[in-house]
């Protein structure tokens, strides 16, 4: 009589489940040189656990949210 052995992955990844996060970000500058440094600005903020933030000055501004 043969064996028939089946084995099942206790994690296969259908029963995995991650949460979808969506991060909006807005930069406005009046220069391309402003939206670069907007754009690290909100880089620094993420790379640091924000999940929120803005500001603005008198070339350009940022606002960023992660949901």
């Amino acid at each position: 009589m043969p064996n028939n052995v089946t084995q099942t992955s206790p994690e296969s990844p259908s029963d995995t489940v991650q949460a979808v996060q969506t991060m909006t970000i807005e930069i406005k500058g009046q220069e391309t040189e402003a939206l670069k440094l907007a754009l690290e600005a909100v880089m620094r903020l993420v790379s640091s656990g924000f999940t929120s933030g803005f500001d603005r000055n008198e070339t350009g501004s940022y606002r960023l949210s992660i949901d």
